[in-house]
């Protein structure tokens, strides 16, 4: 072999004790690497254990260094992508398994323990980018210096997970650009994020440190979700100001936020405290509530910071104890409103309203679970709607204040409480539109009428002290009805009154009009049981055009229609029955029975026409029964059975296909009690006829009395 020039043996020389130089240099520079912060050095990094301080510190140089940290499940590798040496030292001598001088690759379970791992760039426009961690270990943390350079930080992968936090030590991150696209959890530790340029979210991210404080020291940016769980969370800068983000969590025993944009999705802040320190923007739904249990309160002036733009605003929980809506003192309707710019939920166990609320269009839910109490001005003065929910099934939701008048706008009412009661102690209505409500139980209190322009429509078991009053539109109640009080009920004109169940009357009226004009009509499909005067008696003009009713117990009973009034159950009067118009006996093949009170002055009267196949009882005691207009004219009736006293007369024609049987007055009670077929009465029957009286007048069997069996007349003498 030919030896080498001398040039090129000078040259692998030299090169041989640069080599030599730059070995010792970093041995001798290792050992002042000892400082939280390593000093500026040139082309080296060094990485290093200090097993008594429990880090791992690695620190670049003047130039520019570009790190990456990664866990494969068994190593962290850490890598100098612009190719500088990595230099492990102290307690990584020795652990290092990587050949290449820029990575270095250890396991950190052969090596000393540690709790965190430092990193400072240190001079030059560095970066520093973590693509995986191992899951419940170390924490981190990123030195950002002064005067250093623009440093980038790329946190790509998570640092801890829900179920395995990070639990030794804080996660500290700061540098000039910030591009977040992992988790971050702690087991109640410390997370500070901080870029002096802000944070770009480059996916969605869960920032979560337990009960310990978060802090993002600059601005959020970026079309992502972010979610933040920490004790006490703060963002010191704006929030989707540059690039909205797409939805936004934040919860902790406080919160302070500054300006906060947010396009698509929801913002809930869930917090003690909540501290807005700019505007809130978005486009979805917004929620402020509390995180343990406590009152909030708020007057119109407090909710400024919200911009319009959001889909519903929601304030409260069921964490809320008592949520306070109080006056502002400027009782302008325009000026001094809550007013949100969205529909508005107020969600608390005991909810207390104090000032106008103004929902413009939108939609007011109000959602307690104990009580709802409306005081001063406190009232719902847009068109949207109201809702009165009850927070969780069961037990009673107590109502009070006058709600539907004074300030109040034209909203549709709307109660759900399924499963629950709920009580109105004072008055409902009139200027709502509509009314629908739905519980298992319905207490309307006061004596003034449920009261709406429109609709009223209640579901449930209902008890009613005033009435129900419908300006324009129809009366529902669908479910037992118990009557606290006496009750007018009246709809629109041309609208209808339709009751489902039975009615208990406790002795008080129930009165029946049209308003404005008459009633199309009224059905009660349930038994009314105990009423005072059940009245359905508008007349003239105002007359109901049909009734539909099953039994009714009342102390006086008036129907008045003029097309039909329909029984389908039992008439029983403590006084007299009035029915006008014509009756029709609704239920084929069955009896209806109808009764007064039996004394002289308890009349029975039917002032029109009735049909219908069934059997039909009368009975007036002492009093007389009048027929006016024909029965059974159109439908012949089943079987007619009349009991009466006084002076009766039959001046239109009896039709029936089996018996008729008309009794009046009883055997030697001294009284002259009569029985009288006019020129126009007969009575045709396809059974028997029997007529008792002392003395009857005007019958002639085989003329006006026609049987298709036997006839009986009988006269006891005048004055039997």
């Amino acid at each position: 072999m030919s030896s080498p020039s001398p040039r090129t043996f000078l040259g692998r020389l030299v090169h041989g004790l640069g080599n030599i130089l730059f070995s010792a240099r970093r041995r001798s520079q290792s050992r002042l690497r000892n400082s939280e912060r390593l000093e500026d050095r040139t082309l080296l990094s060094n990485l290093n254990l200090i097993a008594a301080q429990q880090r791992i510190l690695l620190g670049g140089g003047a130039e520019v260094n570009d790190f990456t940290v990664a866990f494969d499940g068994t190593n962290y590798t850490i890598t100098d992508t612009t190719g500088t040496a990595i230099n492990a030292i102290g307690g990584l001598s020795g652990f290092d398994t990587n050949p290449a001088a820029n990575i270095v690759t250890f396991d950190p379970t052969a090596v000393a323990a540690f709790n965190r791992l430092e990193i400072n760039p240190n001079e030059g426009d560095d970066s520093v980018t973590i693509n995986s961690w191992r899951n419940g270990a170390e924490g981190l943390t990123v030195f950002n210096d002064a005067g250093e350079g623009t440093d980038t930080i790329n946190i790509n992968g998570d640092i801890g997970t829900a179920g395995n936090r990070v639990a030794s030590s804080n996660v500290i991150v700061r540098g000039e650009n910030i591009n977040l696209g992992g988790d971050i959890f702690t087991s109640n530790r410390d997370i500070t994020i901080g870029g002096t340029s802000g944070v770009t979210l480059n996916g969605a991210t869960t920032v979560d440190a337990g009960t310990s404080a978060v802090t993002f020291e600059q601005t959020i940016d970026g079309m992502q979700a972010l979610t933040v769980v920490g004790g006490v969370v703060h963002f010191d800068g704006a929030i989707g100001g540059g690039a909205a983000l797409t939805t936004l969590n934040a919860t902790g025993s406080t919160v302070r936020a500054q300006a906060v944009t947010v396009n698509g999705g929801n913002m809930d802040f869930q917090a003690d405290l909540f501290i807005p320190q700019g505007n809130l923007n978005g486009t979805a739904d917004l929620t402020i509530r509390r995180s343990t249990a406590g009152i909030q309160s708020f007057t119109a002036d407090d909710l400024n910071f919200i911009q319009p733009g959001f889909t519903s605003v929601t304030i409260g929980s069921a964490d809320t104890t008592t949520l306070t809506v109080g006056t502002d003192g400027d009782n302008t309707v325009l000026t001094g409103s809550v007013d949100v710019g969205a529909p508005l939920v107020l969600a608390a166990q005991d909810i207390v309203i104090g000032d106008t609320i103004q929902q413009n269009a939108g939609t007011l839910t109000l959602r307690a679970n104990n009580s709802l109490s409306f005081g001063g001005i406190g009232a719902a003065v847009g068109t949207g709607d109201v809702r009165i929910e009850k927070l969780t099934a069961g037990g009673t939701l107590n109502v009070t204040g006058n709600i539907g008048v004074g300030f109040w706008g034209a909203n549709n009412l709307i109660v759900s409480a399924t499963g629950s009661t709920v009580t109105f102690n004072d008055g409902v209505g009139s200027a709502f539109a509509s009314i629908t409500a739905h519980a298992d139980t319905l207490n309307f209190n006061h004596a003034s009428a449920v009261t709406a322009q429109g609709t009223v429509d209640l579901f449930g078991a209902v008890n009613l002290n005033g009435g129900i009053t419908s300006f324009g539109g129809n009366a529902y109640v669908t479910g037992s009805l118990n009557l606290t009080g006496n009750t007018l009920f009246k709809a629109g004109a041309g609208s209808q009154i339709s009751f489902t169940g039975n009615v208990t009357g406790n002795g008080f009226d129930m009165i029946f009009r049209g308003n404005g004009g008459a009633l199309n009509d009224v059905f009660l499909n349930g038994n009314v049981a105990g009423a005072g005067r059940f009245l359905i008696d508008g007349s003239g003009v105002n007359t109901a055009g049909f009734i539909d009713i099953r039994g009714v117990d009342a102390a006086d009973v008036v129907l008045r229609a003029t097309t039909s009034s329909t029984l389908r159950g039992d008439i029983v009067s403590s006084s007299s029955v009035n029915i006008i118009g014509p009756v029709l006996l609704g239920i084929l093949g069955s009896t209806v029975n109808v009764s007064s009170g039996g004394a002289v002055t308890n009349l029975m009267q039917f002032s029109g026409t009735i049909n219908g196949t069934a059997t039909l009882n009368i009975n007036s005691g002492l009093a007389r029964t009048t027929f006016t207009s024909a029965i059974g004219g159109t439908t012949p009736l089943n079987n007619l059975s009349v009991i009466s006293g006084s002076t009766n007369f039959i001046t239109q024609p009896i039709t029936v296909l089996n018996d008729v049987s008309w009794i009046v007055g009883t055997d030697a009670n001294g009284l002259n009690d009569r029985l009288t077929l006019t020129s126009g009465g007969s009575i045709n029957a396809g059974g028997n006829i029997t007529l008792t009286a002392d003395v009857i007048v005007g019958d002639n069997v085989g003329v006006n009395i026609l049987a298709g069996g036997t006839s009986s007349i009988i006269e006891r003498g005048a004055g039997n």
